[in-house]
């Protein structure tokens, strides 16, 4: 039969039973075994055609199995529910919803469900993987023996307590566990293959290694005590922002296919140090690979790999990424095609799922009547996100790519923000002269600063200009609140801004012990111990030169450099910054002083811009100097296209109006230089009689 594909599916239009062609089920849902109608996609009873069939895209092989109870107990109970964690928090079967004694107390919680896999989870899992394994889909044969294999060397690698995936209910997080738990069979069968192997005194090597044993044959030999790993998943759970129908979908799946499902009230960060620290005290070590949901097509994807190792200023674990290559089209004919249960919200016009304020039904898939088709109707995939706000992400992948993403801005930064800290500064108690600083050594380097905040000390309103600036500009500095009185909170308030935990820093806690010549043992005071209290991804930075090694570290988190508010020292701290830690970008500036005032050049300067619009250009007027009126200035990254610039902008004035052209941005202008310029008049002359004999003229801007 022709397979014909549309939106990305495969479609089979007639009734067949043959081991390639799908299974059309005519029975109504409620007249399957309760197994087979737990196992169902939810979108059955709302989606029933006219006709009174329902199109399961299935192979026959799978559908059998789902009739004839296969994918549960084997003997007709419904998958999931021995040993299964309630969203209630009752006991169910031996198992329980609880908290982890390790953990901090309300934010962690653990399934209690014993070490073993289930026999019947297993053999589901191992058929599945067989199935993708050998798929002849046209779709899904190029992806899916990749992903798998890419997961079997991290179980391979990692074993199976090493590997824990990100689950959050969304799509992809659906693919990745089915995937997981695919791999994880088939780890968990070589192991059981092998084993039976050397009892039998034979050795393991390329000859046999593919060699089949029914599952079976194994579980009836006993080997079904290697069923030691559970597929490994970690939720961050949120009652608050959550849609309730994730929740419930999220352990119903934990409940069907036997998850090791741990349970985070907390921020991302927070979660991945949890997760870190509970790895080492169970397992003895904290080696550990988190499978992620990145695709090609994600904001901040870049060039990550299949195993990409975190960040040196994270704590150590690798990025496993088994799908880079699936776009939203292959993970829905995936999830339909298998017969996969996701949450039903896809089904009611959702595509890409979020917080509940920042999510809504996507409109590409409204119907004229006001309804909604489900989420794997939509025909221009690029859609996909057309239902979110654009606010920030909710997913573990997307929040550890944009804390690397805002990290690598700083190195090619083209923006600079400054965030002044004190409520001297709002009280008109001190001048703030650490902006005119900032600005002037940012400029020399090249990158220009678009914004200015002045704040309070107050850790809320901090911590929100933090967050503000850092999403929108490649580099921030911060000023001032970081000494040891009571007011001084913008270190927390960072850390805060970033959704990080506040810890001692030992690389700060050796300096503070240099600096202070404290010995071991020694106490530090309360002001010291403030000192060395970070940021937990924060990082300590000096200049790459032995004249640096003994000044005191900058502290940088993510894209924020943190810096004191005392002019001299913040000087200082905003050199070595631009000197060493950003990438220079030379800007190629002219400056034309004229006589006229600006209302003669006005529509000379307007016909130039029009003409030349990757230079900016400026125009001051100096009302009340006598020897010039107006000063313009042309700005560029590159020389040849100001040069070019200014050649049409002299080629539109009058002679008689330029002083001078030269190369400079700035706006002061000494008198006597332009009075040598041009022959005084006399104006010029009573005026510079009644003037200091030497003057400077400045333009004043906000």
């Amino acid at each position: 039969m022709t397979l014909t594909r549309s939106r990305g599916f495969v479609h089979r239009p007639t009734y067949h039973k043959s081991p390639s062609s799908p299974l059309f089920l005519s029975p109504p849902v409620r007249t399957l075994p309760p197994s087979t109608a737990s196992l169902l996609p939810r979108h059955w009873p709302a989606q029933q055609p006219s006709s009174g069939r329902f199109p399961l895209l299935l192979s026959w092989p799978r559908a059998r199995r789902l009739l004839t109870g296969m994918a549960g107990g084997g003997d007709g109970t419904p998958a999931g529910t021995t040993g299964a964690t309630s969203v209630y928090g009752e006991k169910e079967s031996g198992g329980s919803r609880v908290r982890s004694e390790s953990g901090v107390s309300g934010r962690i919680e653990r399934t209690e469900t014993g070490g073993r896999w289930r026999e019947s989870s297993f053999r589901e899992s191992y058929e599945l993987y067989k199935e993708l394994d050998g798929t002849e889909d046209p779709m899904l044969e190029p992806i899916a023996g990749r992903s798998l294999r890419v997961l079997v060397d991290a179980l391979r690698l990692y074993g199976p307590e090493g590997v824990v995936c990100s689950f959050n209910g969304g799509k992809d997080a659906v693919l990745i566990l089915h995937l997981m738990r695919a791999a994880l069979a088939k780890y968990l069968y070589d192991k059981m293959r092998d084993a039976r192997r050397r009892k039998g005194g034979r050795a393991v090597s390329e000859a046999n290694l593919d060699e089949e044993v029914p599952v079976d044959t194994l579980l009836a030999e006993g080997y079904g005590e290697l069923l030691t790993g559970r597929c490994r998943a970690i939720y961050f759970e949120n009652n608050q922002t959550e849609f309730q129908e994730v929740r419930d979908f999220v352990w119903d799946t934990q409940r069907q296919y036997d998850i090791d499902l741990m349970v985070f009230h907390s921020n991302f960060v927070d979660g991945l140090s949890e997760c870190l620290g509970l790895q080492e005290e169970q397992y003895g070590n904290d080696k550990l690979a988190f499978v992620l949901g990145t695709r090609r097509g994600d904001p901040n994807c870049g060039d990550q790999g299949w195993f990409e190792p975190s960040s040196t200023w994270m704590p150590p674990f690798m990025r496993v990424n088994p799908i880079l290559d699936w776009d939203y089209g292959s993970v829905w004919h995936f999830l339909r095609t298998h017969g996969l249960p996701y949450c039903r919200l896809y089904d009611e016009g959702y595509t890409s799922l979020g917080r509940k304020d920042n999510t809504w039904k996507n409109p590409a898939l409204r119907n004229e009547d006001g309804s909604y088709q489900p989420a794997y109707l939509l025909a221009d995939w690029a859609k996909e996100r057309a239902g979110r706000i654009p606010t920030g992400e909710t997913t573990l992948e997307c929040e550890l790519r944009d804390i690397d993403a805002r990290r690598r801005k700083i190195k090619e930064a083209r923006s600079a923000s400054l965030v002044v800290i004190g409520d001297e500064i709002l009280k008109g108690k001190t001048s703030d002269a650490n902006t005119y600083t900032a600005t002037k050594e940012l400029r020399a380097t090249g990158i220009p600063l678009r914004r200015v905040s002045v704040v309070s000390d107050d850790e809320d309103e901090i911590a929100e200009e933090v967050r503000r600036q850092s999403q929108k500009f490649d580099v921030v500095i911060t000023s001032g609140g970081i000494g040891p009185t009571h007011d001084d909170v913008t270190v927390r308030a960072v850390a805060k801004a970033f959704g990080q935990r506040m810890a001692i820093n030992n690389d700060m806690l050796n300096r503070i012990k240099l600096a202070f010549r404290i010995n071991d043992g020694q106490p530090l005071t309360s002001a010291q111990r403030k000192m060395a209290w970070l940021p937990e991804f924060a990082t300590l930075r000096t200049a790459p030169s032995s004249a640096g090694a003994k000044e005191w570290p900058i502290l940088q988190c993510e894209n924020v450099f943190i810096l004191p508010g005392v002019p001299e020292f913040f000087r200082k701290k905003v050199e070595i910054i631009c000197r060493h830690f950003l990438t220079s970008n030379p800007i190629f500036a002219k400056r034309v002083v004229l006589r006229a005032v600006e209302e003669k050049i006005a529509a000379h300067l307007d016909a130039t811009v029009e003409e030349h619009q990757e230079v900016t250009f400026g125009s001051y007027p100096f009302f009340h100097h006598a020897s010039f009126k107006t000063i313009i200035t042309l700005e560029a990254a590159e020389e040849t296209k100001v040069e070019a610039a200014l050649e049409a902008l002299l080629g539109r004035l009058d002679a008689e109006w330029i002083v001078k052209v030269e190369d400079s941005d700035t706006l002061s202008v000494k008198s006597d230089e332009m009075a040598a310029a041009a022959p005084p008049t006399q104006n010029q002359e009573e005026q510079r009689a009644a003037s200091p004999s030497r003057t400077e003229a400045t333009i004043h801007t906000d």
